[in-house]
C-alpha cells in the first residue's frame, strides 16, 4: 500500500495525466490501425460494380479507400484514439463531475465577420511565408520543378483539404483540449502539453519504405516502433519533431491572442494549402532524398530547421497584423486566473 502511494500522488499531477494519456493514445492506435485498415478495403472492395458509384463523390470515396496506403490508415487509426482518449481525459482534469467552461469562444470579439477575416488573413500570410520558402527551395536547387501533366489542376482539392484540416484540428488541439487543459495548469504549460501532443500524433508517421505489403495485425505496432525510432535520431528529431512541437505552440499562443480558433486556423490552413500544392509541383534533388541536407532541408515544407524559421517568421507577422488591425487580443483574464489557480 505503501508503494503505491508515491504513484498515486504522481497521477494526482495534470503533466503526469497528459503523459499517461499520450501513452494510452500510441496504444489505442496501434491497437486499431490494422482492423480500421481491413474495414475500410473491404468497403471499397463491396461497392465495385454498385449503382451507388454513379455518384461522384461515392466514387472518390471508393478510390480513396481502394488505393490508400496503410500509413493513411494508421494516422486516423491515431486521430480517433486521441478523440476516444480525450473523453476520460476531459473528465480527470475538468473537475468534479467534468464541468468545464472553455473560456476562449469559437468566434473572435466581432462575431462571425471577424472570424472570416482572421481566418482569411492567416491563411494569407502563412501561405505567402511558405511560399517563400518553396521558391527559395528551387532557387538553390533543393528541389526542381515537376513537369506539367495532363490531368486536371489539384489545387481546388488542395484547398478544400486544407480547409478541414485546419478547421479540425484547430478545435480539436487548440479548442477543445487546449481548454481542458488550462483547466488544471498554467497558461505556459498548458501550451507546451498541447503543443507537445500535437507533435507527437503527426510526427508518428512511418516513411513509405516501412510500408507493409499486406496488413497483418501487428503493423500497427510495427509502424509505432519505426516512428519510435525516427524519433530517437538526432536529424528527425530536429527536422521534424521541433518544427511540429513550434507549428503547436505558435497556434496555440495566436488561438489566445485572438481569442478564437479562426485565425490559427487560417494559418494552419495556409500551411497546409501550400504544402500540398509545392509537393504537386516540385520534387526534391538527389542530396535531399538521400538526407544529406538534413537537419536544415527536408523532403517538404516542414520537414527541417528552414522550415521552423518561416513558422516564426509568419508568427511574428500575424501577431504584428493583429496590432496595427486593432481585433488582437490577449488570453481572458479568466483564463490566467483560473490556469493560476489551478497550478499544479
Amino acid at each position: 500500500m505503501e508503494a503505491s502511494e508515491p504513484v498515486l500522488n504522481i497521477l494526482e499531477r495534470p503533466w503526469a495525466r497528459i503523459l499517461l494519456s499520450l501513452v494510452l493514445v500510441v496504444v489505442i492506435g496501434s491497437s486499431l490501425a490494422a482492423p480500421i485498415s481491413w474495414g475500410a478495403k473491404a468497403l471499397a472492395t463491396s461497392l465495385e460494380g454498385s449503382a451507388l458509384l454513379n455518384n461522384a463523390w461515392l466514387a472518390d470515396l471508393h478510390e480513396s479507400l481502394g488505393s490508400s496506403p496503410f500509413t493513411r490508415y494508421y494516422d486516423r487509426a491515431i486521430l480517433l484514439a486521441a478523440i476516444l482518449v480525450l473523453v476520460p481525459l476531459r473528465r480527470w482534469l475538468g473537475g468534479p463531475g467534468g464541468e468545464l467552461d472553455c473560456r476562449v469562444g469559437p468566434a473572435p470579439i466581432g462575431g462571425w465577420f471577424s472570424a472570416g477575416h482572421h481566418w482569411l488573413a492567416g491563411f494569407l500570410i502563412a501561405g505567402a511565408a511558405l511560399l517563400t520558402l518553396g521558391m527559395l527551395y528551387l532557387g538553390i536547387s533543393a528541389f526542381h520543378p515537376r513537369p506539367p501533366s495532363g490531368s486536371s489542376p489539384a489545387w481546388f482539392g488542395h484547398l478544400v483539404s486544407a480547409l478541414t484540416v485546419g478547421v479540425l484540428e484547430e478545435a480539436l488541439f487548440r479548442g477543445l483540449i487546449l481548454a481542458i487543459v488550462l483547466r488544471s495548469m498554467r497558461t505556459v504549460p498548458a501550451i507546451f502539453f498541447v503543443s507537445l501532443l500535437f507533435a507527437i500524433l503527426h510526427f508518428v508517421h512511418p516513411p513509405e519504405e516501412d510500408l507493409p505489403r499486406t496488413v497483418e495485425w501487428l503493423d500497427g505496432w510495427r509502424m509505432s516502433g519505426v516512428s519510435l525510432q525516427r524519433m530517437l535520431q538526432p536529424n528527425d528529431f530536429l527536422a521534424e519533431l521541433c518544427t511540429l512541437f513550434a507549428v503547436g505552440w505558435v497556434l496555440a499562443s495566436l488561438r489566445l491572442r485572438s481569442g478564437s480558433i479562426w485565425l490559427p486556423a487560417g494559418v494552419h490552413a495556409g500551411w497546409v494549402f501550400c504544402l500540398k500544392q509545392f509537393s504537386s509541383m516540385a520534387r526534391d534533388s538527389a542530396a535531399v532524398d538521400r538526407g544529406e541536407m538534413l537537419p536544415w532541408i527536408g523532403g517538404n515544407l516542414r520537414t527541417g530547421l528552414a522550415p521552423l524559421l518561416f513558422i516564426l517568421i509568419t508568427w511574428a507577422v500575424v501577431c504584428w497584423w493583429l496590432r496595427l488591425s486593432g481585433e488582437g487580443r490577449k488570453a481572458d483574464l479568466a483564463v490566467t486566473k483560473s490556469s493560476t489557480a489551478g497550478k499544479s
